[in-house]
């Protein structure tokens, strides 16, 4: 029986190769979107998860507030022990930390690392890993001790083995290297190419300071506790020993502050929920967004049910070709459950088809929707498990969903009006394929208003003005690998025609900066504030293009400004002062105070992304002798190239034998909307993959309508009717469908996007043209599609017309 019904179903498929194509073409087309999409989604969700301990290691992070609200994952040092020793439950903890990012050296060989951590011990029995080469319970106990991934140790030493080799530091320090571990995978919230032992700097590890967050902490818990029950511990545990510390630093007991609102705790956040869900101050690396995958997900399901509606449309369109088939197969016996299973059986062999079809374009285009995407996803169904389920289960439901209706409606048809030429659509049939392609176009319209907000959003962040000049700014990078030489460095950049100006700080625009509480002398500790601090010299507001709206900014030529400092406009406004100028910050240590008059005051500018909001900032001097890992170096648009060469030239001089490296400060910008951009590029393509597959759809409608009002067509012409009289008659009602469509969709977009524009602090406002140009780019597509059909119908010959059927 079975086979009797593919190998019908394989005639009935060549016999009609025209719908098969396009229904082919469609589905094939939707399966694609929908595969390659959820390998991403896949690929999102699967972070962290290769640890063994995955279930039960949570990371802990800062929260709180002192005149101005903080959320990071910094945490002080002395937690973690802490946690261990007084809750229950806790079974162990691991403390990462970057403390710079070293030149190595080892023979001839020179690299400057951005992937140097410091780890304690028992890093590897936290999260479970095992070492390639060494011992993973003593590789970190020692000081001066290092472990490699296995990729790093070939760079530096071949097939050498590389346990007990030494590597030496810029920082004036020898490791030794005591194990290998494999590379960490792509899909883990943090990537090292050295784990160094804390112990090193035990100065730094053993410190009991409740208040000072430099460390990623890390809690394995007990399988049968939790989280909550965990964290609900930490209150009393901040209470008891950062109360004190609070009160010592502030001069204000932590009972005052927190009547006057003031806030500090600790909070768990499970190691596979970070990437997805964490978008703190200072991550290790820039997350994923849950939103986006949200997104991406919604959008594969509506293009695959687009595909399977297209499929209902052109199956339909078919059915007065097929009426007579029906019609003899039941006067020859065939039941209605019969050719239902045939027509099934059909659907189900297009959708292998299209499936087939869909994983060889996969194959092809994933290192194309890789670049598009940055991503790192692979088509493999033996080694991913899920795959190739997923597949199967595709092409059934899709099949299965696509068929259902054509099959239903075309084995209900009635043989005596089937051999009489009766009329066979019905009033509600014709509303259920009416409904359809309103709700392919309502998503396609969707689609396309959607993708139009995110543009138009990523072209607000590009042109807004951010306070600063992000063109034209060479930023070179590591400069702290040349220390003392940094002044040295500057002033023979500067020496280059088409060098303008040249600035060293510690911090770059867009980059994680240090968040100190600052207070100010003479006032009470309770309006100490939190301020965004970095260190810059002289040079910074003009390279940068800083604009100072009071005062002045720092000078070479004084000698006191080494200890002054600069603040923005929200902080003088936060700080309510009729004239800042004058005032100081305070600092407190121990026996010795320090003051740091404020100078000048400079327009607000964006030094993080425009997802946040402009916070207090509070820029230092450095002290003689003081310099950062970034110099600026803002150049002349006039030969670039030349001017590059210049610069790495003098950087030899200065950094022998140590790699040049170099961004542009826009491009670093451009990194900050990565994942808005990478949306609005996918979107995008998919926008046109769903309008093309609604196009297919709506072109099955046209045909059915068509047909459907043949006779009528062939009468109203010889009654009179002109080409374009037709012509208005049969596309009419598919544009009121698309208008209609067109009408659903306003408002649906207009919520979701609203919801996505709330990500950031500085945003577009909705335009109606978004909704109008949606719906314009609707019609055209509409028009185009029915308007071959239409005109076939409306030129035919009225008499042939009028005998059909």
């Amino acid at each position: 029986m079975i086979k009797n019904y593919i190998v019908v179903a394989f005639r009935n498929i060549l016999k009609n190769k025209t719908y098969s194509i396009l229904n082919i073409t469609g589905l094939a087309i939707g399966i694609m979107a929908f595969i390659m999409i959820m390998l991403y989604v896949q690929y999102e969700t699967s972070f962290d998860k290769h640890s063994p301990n995955a279930d039960r290691i949570h990371r802990v992070y800062t929260r709180g507030s002192l005149n101005g609200d903080f959320e990071m994952v910094a945490t002080p040092a002395p937690i973690g022990a802490a946690f261990v020793e007084e809750i229950p439950g806790v079974l162990n903890f691991t403390r990462v930390r970057n403390i710079g990012f070293p030149v190595i050296r080892y023979e001839d060989k020179v690299f400057s690392e951005e992937k140097w951590f410091m780890a304690d011990s028992s890093y590897f029995a936290v999260f479970g890993l095992e070492l390639l080469q060494g011992d993973k319970n003593t590789a970190l106990v020692e000081p001066h001790t290092v472990v490699l991934t296995e990729s790093t140790a070939k760079r530096y030493f071949g097939n050498d083995d590389p346990i007990g080799k030494v590597l030496n530091s810029d920082r004036a320090r020898d490791y030794v290297v005591t194990g290998v571990i494999a590379d960490p995978p792509p899909n883990t919230h943090f990537h090292f190419d050295f784990l160094a032992s804390l112990m090193t700097y035990p100065n730094m590890a053993n410190n009991d300071i409740w208040v000072s967050n430099n460390f990623y902490t890390y809690l394995l818990l007990d399988e049968n506790t939790s989280p909550a029950d965990v964290q609900s511990k930490f209150p009393a545990m901040v209470l008891k020993y950062a109360g004190p510390q609070i009160e010592q630093f502030l001069g204000v007991s932590w009972d005052k502050l927190v009547e006057q609102g003031a806030s500090y705790g600790f909070y768990l956040q499970r190691l596979t929920d970070i990437h997805l869900h964490s978008h703190l101050d200072y991550e290790v690396e820039q997350n994923g967004n849950i939103l986006y995958v949200r997104i991406f997900s919604i959008v594969a399901l509506f293009i695959l049910i687009i595909a399977c509606i297209n499929f209902m449309n052109l199956a339909t369109a078919r059915s007065t070709k097929r009426a007579r088939e029906v019609g003899v197969r039941k006067t020859l016996g065939s039941s209605r459950s019969l050719l239902v299973q045939q027509f099934l059986t059909e659907s189900i062999i297009l959708s292998l088809i299209s499936s087939i079809i869909a994983l060889l374009l996969v194959k092809l285009l994933l290192p194309v929707y890789n670049t598009i995407g940055g991503f790192q996803l692979e088509l493999n169904l033996l080694s991913n498990p899920l795959l190739l389920p997923l597949i199967v289960a595709l092409i059934l439901i899709v099949g299965i969903i696509s068929g259902s209706y054509p099959a239903f409606y075309l084995a209900s048809f009635n043989p005596v009006k089937v051999f009489k030429g009766s009329s066979l659509s019905k009033g509600h049939k014709s509303w259920l394929r009416s409904g359809l392609v309103i709700f392919q176009f309502t998503i396609t319209i969707m689609l396309f208003a959607g993708t139009m907000v995110i543009y138009n959003q990523l072209n607000y962040i590009q042109n807004k003005d951010l306070g600063y000049d992000k063109e034209n700014v060479i930023i070179v990078e590591k400069t702290d690998d040349i220390g003392a030489s940094i002044n040295a460095f500057k002033e023979d950049l500067k020496k280059y025609p088409n060098i303008i100006s040249v600035s060293n700080s510690n911090s770059l625009i867009g980059h994680n900066f240090s968040a100190n509480v600052k207070q100010i002398q003479g006032e009470p500790a309770e309006n100490a504030m939190l301020y965004q601090e970095f260190f810059a010299d002289p040079g910074y507001a003009e390279t940068y293009g800083l604009e100072v709206v009071s005062g002045r900014f720092f000078s070479a030529e004084r000698l006191a400004d080494s200890t002054a400092a600069i603040i923005n406009e929200t902080a003088a406004r936060l700080l309510g002062f009729d004239d800042t100028l004058g005032k100081a910050f305070v600092d407190d240590f121990g026996d010795q105070t320090l003051l740091y008059p404020i100078i000048g005051v400079v327009k607000d500018f964006h030094l993080n992304s425009l997802h946040s909001e402009i916070e207090p900032m509070l820029i230092r001097s450095f002290r003689a002798g003081g310099y950062g890992r970034y110099t600026a170096v803002r150049i002349s648009p006039v030969d670039i190239p030349s001017t590059l060469e210049y610069i790495e030239r003098i950087w030899q001089k200065y950094a022998i034998d140590q790699p040049f490296e170099y961004t542009f400060l826009d491009d670093d910008f451009d990194q900050l909307y990565i994942e808005e951009s990478r949306t609005s590029k996918i979107v995008t393509i998919f926008s046109l993959l769903a309008l093309l597959i609604a196009s297919l759809g709506l072109f099955g409608l046209a045909s059915y309508i068509t047909e459907q009002r043949t006779k009528e067509v062939g009468i109203r012409r010889v009654l009179g009717a002109s080409v374009p009289n037709i012509y208005v008659l049969l596309s009419k009602s598919i544009l009121i469908l698309v208008a209609i469509a067109t009408i659903i969709s306003w408002p649906v977009t207009f919520i979701l996007m609203n919801r996505w524009l709330e990500n950031f602090a500085y945003r577009i406002s909705f335009n109606q043209m978004f909704f109008i140009v949606s719906g314009i780019i609707a019609f055209v597509i509409a028009q185009t599609t029915v308007t071959g059909q239409a005109l076939k119908a409306a030129r035919s010959n009225p008499i042939k017309a009028i005998k059909y059927e």
